[in-house]
C-alpha cells in the first residue's frame, strides 16, 4: 500500500502540500497537462528552489494574469528566496495565504480586479464536466466539501448556499485539484499526517473583518482531528491545508518505522517563520497491505460522585479535544458503591488536552494513562451520489473487498435538513452505499 506521510511541523497550506509533491517527484509538465483539462484561463504555474534552514525545497505558485503554456514558461530559476522576494504570489504579513471564502485584499496580484465569487455548486459542477479522472475528481470534490461544510456551518447557512471569494478564485481551485492531480500520478492509496501545527494570537484581516488565527474556518475543517496550537502569531495552517488533511486523511500515522520510504518532498511557504523552517515535509512510501498498527494512550478515572446527566457532554467534550473514542461503564467501587469507568483513547499529542477536560469537566481527582498497540483495517473517506445529494461515507477494506458505511454527522446534517428521522436515513442510506459497493 503506497502513502503519502504529511509532516506537519511549521502548518500546511494548499501551495505548500503542491510543492512537497513536486519535490517528491511529481513533475510540473505532468501538472501542467492535467490541470489543462479544467476550463480555467488566464493563469500560470511556477516553481522554484528555495532555502529554509538550509533545506532545498520547492515554492510553488500560481501567478494570474498569464497563460500557462507546455514550455515551461512558468519556471523560475532563483537560487533561494531571500534575495529574490515573493512579489508575485501570497504577498503578506501571514505564514500562508489565507485561501478560503474570506479573502484579503491583498492577496494575488493580477492587474486589481478581484476574482469573482464561486458557489459551492458552481465549482463542484466544474470538476465533474472536466476531462479529469474519477479519482482526482473524487479527492478535489472531498476538499471543497470540507471546506464548504465549514462555512455552512460558521455563516450558519447550507452548503449550496456557500459562495467562495478566495477558494472560488482560480489560484486555489488550481491548488486544490492540482492536489489531487498529485496524489494520483504518484499513486498514493492512503494519507496520514502528525498532528496539525497552527498559530495562534495573531489575527488576520478578512473580507468580513479581524479574525482571530487560527481561523475558524480552519478550526472548524480540523474537528475531530488532532492539532497543536503553538505561540506563533502567523497563519500556520490555513483553510486549505486544513481541508487537505481533514478530506484526505486516514489519521495521525505512528510506529512510522513500518514504512518503507521511498521519496521525500519539502514544500515552502511564503516566509520566514522565526525559530522553524517554514516547510511541510512530505514522505512517499509503502506500508504492509493488512491492517494498520499505531500506539495510542488509554485514559482512565473512576467516578462515583458525579451528576449521570453530565456524562454525554464530557463525551463530546472529549472528542471535540482530539479523543479518538470515550466511553462509560457502570462499575461497583470501594464499599459497594455503584460508579462509573470513564474510558478514553487519544494519541500522545492530544494526552494534555484530554486530561485538561477530564479535570474541568468531571469530579475526578487523578486519572490512570498506559500505551496500547491499536491494529485497525485501512480506511478512506469517500464522497458518494446518493438520494441525498453527494454525502462522505467512510470505506473500509476488509478481506479485500471495500464496505461503505454512512456518516452520523453526515446522516445527522440530512435529518434536520430534510426534517425526516434519522433512523430513515440510515436506512436509506445503507440501501444507497450497498448499491455503489
Amino acid at each position: 500500500m503506497r502513502v503519502a506521510y504529511f509532516d506537519i511541523f511549521a502548518g500546511i497550506s494548499g501551495d505548500m502540500t503542491v510543492g512537497a509533491f513536486l519535490g517528491a517527484g511529481v513533475t510540473l509538465e505532468a501538472l501542467r497537462a492535467e490541470l489543462a483539462k479544467l476550463p480555467l484561463t488566464g493563469y500560470r504555474l511556477s516553481e522554484r528552489r528555495i532555502f529554509r534552514s538550509m533545506i532545498s525545497a520547492t515554492k510553488f505558485d500560481v501567478i494570474l494574469g498569464a497563460e500557462d503554456d507546455a514550455s515551461g514558461a512558468g519556471k523560475h530559476a532563483h537560487p533561494d528566496d531571500h534575495a529574490h522576494p515573493d512579489d508575485h504570489a501570497h504577498q503578506h504579513d501571514h505564514a500562508h495565504a489565507h485561501d478560503h471564502a474570506h479573502a484579503h485584499d491583498h492577496g494575488h496580484t493580477h492587474g486589481g480586479a478581484r476574482e469573482k465569487d464561486r458557489s459551492y455548486v458552481e465549482i463542484i459542477r466544474m470538476i465533474d464536466d472536466s476531462a479529469l479522472n474519477d479519482r482526482v475528481k473524487e479527492k478535489a470534490k472531498a476538499m471543497f466539501l470540507a471546506i464548504g461544510k465549514a462555512e455552512a456551518k460558521i455563516h450558519d447557512t447550507t452548503i449550496d448556499k456557500v459562495h467562495f471569494h478566495e477558494v472560488g478564485a482560480v489560484d486555489s481551485i488550481v491548488d486544490i485539484v492540482g492536489i489531487a492531480i498529485c496524489m494520483d500520478i504518484l499513486g498514493i492509496d492512503r494519507v496520514y499526517s502528525s498532528p496539525v501545527r497552527t498559530g495562534s494570537g495573531g489575527f488576520i484581516e478578512t473580507r468580513h473583518g479581524t479574525m482571530p488565527i487560527p481561523a475558524p474556518a480552519t478550526l472548524e475543517i480540523l474537528r475531530g482531528y488532532p492539532i497543536e496550537l503553538t505561540a506563533v502569531p502567523y497563519e500556520m495552517t490555513t483553510p486549505t491545508g486544513a481541508a487537505v488533511v481533514a478530506a484526505l486523511s486516514s489519521g495521525v500515522l505512528q510506529g512510522t518505522q513500518h514504512m518503507r520510504v521511498e521519496a521525500v518532498g519539502y514544500g515552502a511557504g511564503g516566509r520566514d517563520i522565526p525559530g522553524m523552517p517554514n516547510l511541510l515535509r512530505l514522505i512517499v512510501g509503502t506500508l504492509p497491505d493488512n491492517w494498520l498498527e499505531e500506539h495510542l494512550l488509554v485514559v482512565e478515572t473512576n467516578i462515583d460522585d458525579m451528576n449521570p446527566e453530565i456524562y454525554p457532554y464530557v463525551i463530546e467534550r472529549l472528542l471535540e479535544s482530539g479523543a479518538h473514542d470515550a466511553y462509560i461503564v457502570p462499575v461497583v467501587m470501594k464499599k459497594g458503591r455503584p460508579g462509573h469507568l470513564l474510558n478514553v483513547t487519544c494519541s500522545s499529542a492530544s494526552l494534555d488536552s484530554v486530561v485538561r477536560v477530564l479535570y474541568a469537566e468531571t469530579t475526578t481527582s487523578g486519572v490512570r494513562v498506559r500505551e496500547v498497540l491499536r491494529m485497525k483495517l485501512p480506511r478512506d473517506v469517500r464522497i458518494v451520489q446518493t438520494r441525498y445529494g453527494s454525502v462522505t461515507a467512510k470505506e473500509i477494506h476488509r478481506s479485500g473487498r471495500a464496505v461503505l458505511v454512512p456518516e452520523f454527522e453526515e446522516c445527522r446534517r440530512i435529518a434536520r435538513e430534510h426534517g425526516i428521522p434519522l433512523l430513515d436515513v440510515y436506512k436509506h442510506m445503507e440501501h444507497d452505499l450497498g448499491s455503489i459497493a
